[in-house]
């Protein structure tokens, strides 16, 4: 409200004077933006309608009519460059009378987190940090089986590419970061063997060489043998031990054979032994029961001078020499 004072002089020296008072009928309204670099800005709206381009450190008057109320507005969150973005705690302001009011940003930051590989398993999640603020990260799984035969192992955290020791730790997000859980992937080696105690079943390394064994042949009852065949699955060859590279999960299961070629082997040499005792023994036997001979009986001196003379014998066709 305005008074006015109004002096009007005439004819040199008579005057008169009067006062009254001036109301306007507006009023005046200023907005600034405080926390916007040079180069980003944000629309000013009033009453939804956008009246100027605001950046840090701008101010904007308008004027309106006594008795309104209008509404002022910015974007809550303003995008800069890459990672950076802006936030206004309170990004609207109403006015009904002469006032002011500064909408200010504070500067966030982003923090992408994931794994290597992708989707192994929740880590922190990525989200907006306020600049400067500190950030508690969660410990990652140190290992992760799935259903499949694979199994994830960390091996190492990186922040924007750069190695981190430990699991679990605070970071100062004073600009944008990226960090990564980087997981060894291991594949697992199975290997079936129903006899042959079977070595070589154990998760691998992605890449690295995988070595697995039977022993053969394998003794079972009464002297038969299970003999190894064969390899099948993931691996064929019909040596007791292989390898494999392991670029996935393997299978591999041996073939067994039951053999009798030992069995054979023990009832011949029985055989052949009993053969022996028994031909020692009958050699033995006839060793003791072996024919006396009679020495033919002695020659008389008288005998000596006689004369032999050849007769028949009756009883068997032949000739006997008879002594006189």
């Amino acid at each position: 409200t305005y008074t006015a004072d109004i002096t009007a002089y005439y004819c040199g020296t008579a005057f008169d004077s009067t006062r009254f008072q001036v109301t306007p009928n507006t009023y005046d309204a200023a907005v600034s933006v405080a926390g916007l670099p040079t180069g980003i800005t944000t629309p000013l709206g009033v009453d939804g309608v956008t009246v100027a381009q605001m950046t840090g450190g701008d101010t904007h008057t308008m004027a309106f009519a006594i008795s309104t109320s209008h509404t002022f507005h910015v974007d809550e969150y303003v995008s800069g460059a890459s990672g950076y973005r802006y936030y206004a705690a309170s990004n609207t302001w109403t006015a009904s009378s002469a006032g002011s009011n500064t909408f200010t940003y504070e500067t966030q930051v982003y923090l992408d987190t994931s794994t290597n590989p992708q989707g192994v398993t929740s880590v922190t999640s990525s989200k907006w940090f306020a600049r400067g603020s500190a950030v508690v990260i969660a410990d990652a799984p140190s290992e992760i089986l799935d259903d499949q035969g694979v199994k994830y192992v960390l091996s190492k955290w990186t922040v924007d590419g750069i190695a981190r020791s430990g699991n679990g730790f605070s970071l100062t997000m004073d600009a944008p970061h990226t960090l990564v859980a980087n997981y060894d992937i291991y594949y697992l080696l199975s290997v079936q063997s129903d006899y042959g105690t079977p070595q070589g079943q154990d998760y691998y390394k992605a890449g690295t060489t995988a070595v697995f064994s039977v022993i053969s042949p394998v003794s079972v009852n009464l002297g038969a043998q299970q003999v190894f065949v064969e390899w099948q699955g993931d691996y064929r060859s019909d040596e007791p031990h292989g390898s494999l590279t392991m670029d996935g999960p393997k299978q591999v299961i041996a073939v067994w054979r039951l053999s009798y070629t030992q069995l054979y082997m023990v009832v011949g040499i029985v055989a052949l032994a009993a053969v022996m005792v028994s031909l020692g023994a009958y050699l033995w036997r006839k060793r003791q029961i072996a024919p006396t001979v009679t020495p033919p009986p002695p020659i008389l001196p008288s005998a000596r001078a006689a004369k032999p003379e050849v007769v028949g014998c009756t009883s068997c066709g032949g000739e006997l020499l008879r002594w006189h």
